[in-house]
């Protein structure tokens, strides 16, 4: 019984599972594929079902994002992927994605909002 239960345990500690490790490198991975031009930025937040309104200020942009976590410094977020159909200022979207870090030495009062990149996008209909 007890080399029955001590194979049992030595096998389950052999066996390979999802780490969070693997988790975070396929969330990169992700970010690589969508946004190319930040896939050395960290992931500070990974988002769900967030609504929020396009705006323009020298970018693209979504703003009126109630901030998701103490990581998250501003209610506007900057896509990098944003599709040319939800290029439309007023327009209410509802999205999923990753709420990247501030470039290095970047300051709050020097950009528009949050690095992000989405990876679900919706209109609302209203």
């Amino acid at each position: 019984m007890i080399k029955s239960m001590l194979w049992v345990f030595l096998t389950a500690m052999l066996i390979p599972g999802c780490s969070d490790d693997d988790a975070d490198r396929d969330d990169a991975n992700r970010v690589a594929l969508l946004c190319p031009e930040h896939s050395d930025k960290k992931i500070i937040d990974k988002v769900e079902n967030i609504v929020g309104t396009v705006e323009y200020h020298d970018r693209y942009v979504i703003h009126d994002v109630t901030p998701l976590s103490p990581n998250q410094s501003m209610n506007t977020l900057v896509p990098c992927n944003l599709e040319g159909e939800f290029k439309e200022i007023g327009l209410q979207v509802e999205f999923s994605g990753y709420v990247l870090e501030l470039f290095d030495g970047m300051v709050i009062e020097d950009t528009a909002g949050h690095p992000f990149v989405i990876t679900e996008i919706n209109t609302i209909d209203n």
